[in-house]
């Protein structure tokens, strides 16, 4: 079967914003998954097919919980995937999700690791325009304690998206607060790609008895072959992040689930 992924992204009026979710293009119909979502008591979102400013055709409602949901629909004789070049998915007023589906576009990750790292290069140029590489610790950590980790949540923003584990979100500079042998995980390009794509990385503190164990967490979809990908590049484990729009205590990961690829670290 074939089956492409492509980014939907949130725009405030004409400016590109942040990664909002993606979409499953599929022989047998469409799935869209958002996340994020300003959260203003909406409970549907709408998805349109755009074939010009003044043309748009009605695909599906999305039901969201907190800013988060997810769908599925079915091709039919009215209905074409030929006809989804763009998807447009109005927010509010002034913001609105678009996914432009080009195949040129599709990073596919059955390429082989060079062309992966053919395709990064570009992007590590971006990446290092908009967020260059900082060199020392004390350059991103205005707020200092003793003890490390506390230090980083008064620095970095937190999130609860595993229970078991305290979260915090980073980007590729931050690799700095790392022990020295993960500095260069700054220009990893399977890093790279999935920040310029979903634009956060986690850093996962678990704990294992009395010890610490530290994860990197990369944003990305989970099938075999891409979890093969990861694993070329130190990414040695998946966790599923969808599991609290389908069911609290279900976390196995399944294909096309969006999740992070976990890498073990030290801080």
């Amino acid at each position: 079967m074939n089956r492409k992924i492509f980014y939907v992204d949130c725009y405030y009026e004409e400016v590109k914003e942040r990664n909002i979710g993606f979409i499953k293009l599929e022989e047998e119909g469409l799935f869209v998954m958002l996340r994020g979502l300003p959260s203003r008591g909406e409970t549907v979102c709408k998805v349109y097919a755009v074939a010009n400013e003044n043309d748009r055709k009605y695909l599906m409602d999305i039901p969201l919980n907190n800013g988060y949901g997810q769908a599925q629909m079915k091709w039919s004789p009215k209905i074409r995937a030929q006809d989804c070049h763009e998807l447009y998915i109005p927010i509010d007023h002034k913001r609105y999700g678009r996914c432009t589906i080009v195949p040129e576009n599709i990073y596919n990750f059955c390429q082989s690791k060079s062309d992966i790292l053919e395709t990064a290069q570009e992007k590590e140029r971006t990446l290092e325009q908009e967020s260059p590489i900082i060199e020392s610790f004390t350059d991103v950590m205005p707020v200092m304690e003793q003890d490390k980790w506390k230090q980083l949540c008064k620095n970095f923003p937190q999130v609860h998206i595993f229970p078991e584990a305290d979260t915090i979100v980073i980007k590729p500079k931050d690799m700095v607060i790392l022990t020295q042998e993960y500095h260069d995980l700054a220009t990893n390009s399977f890093v790279l790609h999935a920040y310029y794509n979903y634009r956060q990385l986690l850093l996962l503190r678990y704990h294992q008895g009395q010890e610490e164990i530290y994860y990197l967490g990369v944003p990305g979809v989970y099938y075999e072959r891409e979890k093969r990908i990861a694993l070329m590049f130190g990414f040695e484990g998946f966790e599923n992040g969808e599991s609290r729009l389908v069911n609290e205590d279900r976390r196995q990961a399944y294909a096309g689930c969006f999740g992070y690829y976990m890498k073990q670290v030290n801080i």
